[in-house]
């Protein structure tokens, strides 16, 4: 282990960390066998065991043991993202600095099992381009069979080995170096079956005095309440997040409030500490969001809201795309488990899938794939797309390869005049005068599922979603929805607007055009306009049925106090204090406030006021003076309720009767 001065404190944790390292000898004999190359020609090692057995703990040690020898590069797959374009990249970063150093290279690959899907990009690229001196110890909870099976060349490169329980002197061991008292520790040891984190929470639950629940399986430690209700947001954002970092704990705690969490977290054995960031167990995700909801609710709901707003503070910031592609990814894991939240906001498909780029033997899977769902006049149309605009097509593949769905992006600004005769979709655009600082979505398809819910989809719709937010200097982005079910959560709940007087038809497919309008919201307002939902579920579940009929009966009375006030909407608003007609107005116009002010002249909000809010005649009369046809002012205005509908649910967090 490396003797030089610590910088930080938490270098100083690190190498108390490694100090305690206990058992695991036979394992390490493996590892110091295949850095010393006396395995046989063997360059991969992997270990396999259940959540819990100390996987990470024991690349730790590993690379402790090693960095004065050996070129240190360390991967956790669990904070990388499945795209093998992104994977590629950071390999040959690593290519690079095995070039540039002296020593043999010591590659240690933790989570495998988030990458499963780039299994055969591993082995087929990856491995085979490193230095003959470089070897791998690679951990997760399933072995790297598959590639091997298919070429057993890789048998005498790869072994593979299940990590076993602790034996009971280790256990009584580690119990002894977390402070157990002598007379407690062999009972305990015998509890936890040789479970290490079993056996660290134990261990800390006795120290405070808490009835000892272990077992076999890790379960949250007995004296949680109490814990969580102490750091219940820093514990919370680590339920929900990947990592925690410093500057996002800081955000949300501020920065005295975040020494003492991270002093807290640091002595936790499910929490994880790696330089400024922590990272909670797998394990442990689950049940600690469960325990933070149901002990400090509130603290729960401020994490979620403050923890967005720095995300949205940071998009402000981001300048280069991928920074802010992490930012729009990462987002909204904060809302998962909101039961106001669409699904495919955080429903990602796991690790079966992985992001790439089209190839040119993807042609016939993609052609078949357009074809099935959606004909043959929108196969036309979707390959002028694939040939005029290439680096816009991207394909989400399954673990063998196979297109599992895919996503074709367009920018109205580059897209060459004949796309106005190929695609009635551009044509509407450029009539409508969305003919700069748009990009539409023109694909989005799923290879079993079309646009219903499913794994595949709910892929397909978050990278969409993060798509939009990450494109710096967009007036619109506009999505092409087949299917109006698959948007109908995201407009109920105002993630998206609705641009009716773009919709369009191909064949006998009607396409709804949903989106942002990035005029006076910016990308990072849509953030935080779901941060303001956080906790409004229970008001809003007041406002039951069809919303927009309820708004739009209200707008009809709006000047009209008598019949104004037996309104569905002054009903759903009653409460303690009966509700004034004023009151109802004034609900309407907050809503009316918070619309987005974009698309087409005259504006949704304008729409609203000429036809609802000013006493201007019958509508026949309004249209002429928009300069609209009746019947598009009509259509124009009935999207123009529906917005205002979604509004007047994120505005109504306060029942004016109450």
């Amino acid at each position: 282990m490396s003797t030089h001065a610590a910088d930080t404190i938490g270098d100083l944790f690190q190498a108390a960390h490694s100090v305690g390292f206990i058992g695991r000898r036979d394992e390490l004999e493996l590892v110091r066998g295949l850095a010393d190359g006396k395995r046989n020609g063997e360059r991969l090692m992997q270990f396999v065991g259940p959540g819990g057995f100390g996987k990470t703990t024991l690349l730790d040690r590993v690379a402790a043991l090693y960095s004065n020898t050996h070129e240190i590069i360390r991967w956790d797959l669990s904070q990388y993202p499945r795209d093998r374009g992104d994977t590629l990249e950071r390999f040959q970063l690593l290519l690079s600095q095995l070039r540039d150093s002296e020593r043999p290279g010591l590659w240690l690959i933790d989570e495998t099992e988030e990458h499963v899907s780039l299994e055969r990009v591993y082995f087929r690229e990856l491995f085979q381009k490193l230095p003959a001196t470089c070897v791998v110890v690679l951990a997760g909870r399933r072995p790297l069979s598959e590639s091997a099976e298919l070429d057993p060349a890789w048998q005498q490169l790869l072994s593979v080995h299940e990590l076993a329980t602790l034996t009971q002197q280790e256990s009584v061991e580690l119990l002894a170096q977390r402070g157990l008292s002598e007379g407690m520790r062999v009972e305990m040891a015998s509890k936890c079956g040789g479970h290490p984190l079993s056996l660290a929470c134990a261990a800390l639950d006795a120290r405070k005095g808490a009835p000892s629940q272990a077992s076999r399986q890790p379960t949250l430690p007995e004296l949680s309440a109490g814990l969580l209700s102490d750091v219940a947001k820093p514990l919370g954002l680590l339920a929900l997040m990947p990592r925690l970092s410093r500057s996002l704990l800081c955000g949300v705690v501020g920065a005295k409030g975040a020494d003492a969490a991270a002093e807290t977290l640091t002595r936790l054995p499910f929490v994880r500490c790696v330089g400024d960031e922590f990272a909670i167990h797998p394990l442990y995700r689950e049940p600690v969001l469960r325990g933070v909801e149901a002990i400090a609710p509130a603290e729960l709901r401020s994490a979620r809201r403050l923890g967005i707003r720095w995300h949205a503070d940071a998009l402000d910031r981001a300048l280069g795309y991928s920074d802010r592609l992490a930012i729009a990814v990462a987002w909204p894991m904060l809302l998962r488990g909101l039961e106001s939240a669409p699904e495919a906001l955080t429903g990602l498909g796991g690790g079966g899938l992985f992001w790439d780029d089209h190839r040119s033997d993807d042609v016939a899977a993609l052609d078949a794939l357009v074809k099935r769902w959606q004909g043959d006049e929108a196969l036309d149309v979707a390959r002028y797309h694939r040939d005029q605009s290439p680096r816009g097509l991207r394909v989400v593949r399954a673990a063998d390869g196979a297109v599992a769905g895919a996503l074709q992006w367009v920018d109205v600004d580059d897209a060459a005049p004949a796309g106005g005769d190929r695609d009635p979709c551009i044509a509407r655009l450029r009539a409508g005068g969305y003919s700069r600082g748009v990009r539409v979505l023109r694909l989005l398809e799923s290879v079993a599922e079309g646009q219903a819910p499913g794994p595949v989809t709910a892929e397909l719709v978050a990278r969409s979603a993060a798509e939009a937010l990450a494109r710096a200097g967009l007036q619109h982005y506009l999505i092409a929805a087949r299917d109006p079910s698959a948007a109908e959560p995201w407009l109920q709940d105002g993630y998206l607007m609705r641009f009716a007087e773009l919709d369009f038809q191909i064949g006998s497919n009607d396409y709804m055009m949903v989106g942002y309008a990035f005029g006076e919201r910016r990308p990072s307002d849509w953030m935080r306009i779901a941060a303001d939902r956080i906790g409004t579920t229970p008001a809003r579940m007041a406002l039951s049925g069809d919303i927009p009929s309820i708004v739009l009966e209200a707008l009809q009375l709006y000047h009209d106090d008598a019949r104004l006030m037996q309104s569905r909407l002054a009903a759903a608003v009653a409460g303690p204090r009966t509700p004034t007609p004023e009151d109802i107005r004034l609900l309407l116009a907050t809503a009316h406030a918070r619309m987005p002010d974009g698309g087409s002249e005259p504006t949704p909000p304008a729409l609203i006021d000429a036809a609802y809010f000013q006493r201007r005649g019958k509508q026949e009369a309004i249209a002429a003076r928009l300069g609209l046809t009746h019947g598009t002012f009509r259509r124009r205005l009935r999207s123009a309720v529906e917005a205002l509908a979604v509004q007047v649910e994120l505005s109504w967090t306060v029942q004016p009767g109450s």
